[in-house]
């Protein structure tokens, strides 16, 4: 057996048969304590005890209430009179023409998104970060067939069109 072993073997050994006395020593304290009956020692007689001279007690002096505080007026500042309106006469108003641009309105288009490439993106955190579910990795994937030849693989400063949610199909 190694020298190790034999050491804690020997520490465990006197460890246990410290424990051993200490609880052993312990519990015939308590048991001696119970076997012996209490003895009630006498308490002294009360003497009386005589209260020291004391001085008349006067009532505390009465202060006088203070007074309300006299109610304050609050004026309002003048107001300027209002102005007389006075009507002018009638006269013929020329109708303002404005001109129109050129630009037809088109309808309510959503603004095509982009997102570039950065060092750790993949299709599904892309997705994640733009519709909050990675599911949809297949659509950005779907949109940018031109540029990504395997969805696993993406080179960062890539310029991905990110679909309209409206645009997806849920699968």
């Amino acid at each position: 057996m190694k020298p190790e072993v034999k050491i804690g073997i020997l520490i465990g050994a006197i460890i246990a048969v410290g424990a051993l006395v200490y609880f052993a020593q312990r519990d015939t304290d308590t048991t001696e304590n119970i076997n012996e009956p209490e003895i009630a020692q006498p308490t002294p007689d009360p003497q009386p005890v005589e209260a020291p001279p004391t001085a008349p007690v006067e009532p505390p002096p009465v202060t006088p209430e203070p007074e309300p505080p006299a109610e304050t007026v609050v004026t309002e500042p003048d107001t300027p009179p209002e102005p007389e309106i006075v009507e002018e006469p009638d006269l013929p108003v020329e109708p303002e023409v404005v001109e129109e641009p050129d630009v037809p309105v088109e309808p309510d288009e959503p603004e095509i998104r982009y997102h570039v490439v950065v060092k750790g993106d993949t299709l599904f955190k892309i997705a994640e970060s733009y519709y909050g579910h990675g599911k949809f990795g297949k659509a950005i994937y779907e949109a940018n067939k031109n540029i990504i030849k395997n969805p696993n693989i993406l080179k960062v400063g890539w310029k991905l069109k990110i679909p309209d949610p409206a645009d997806i199909k849920s699968n």
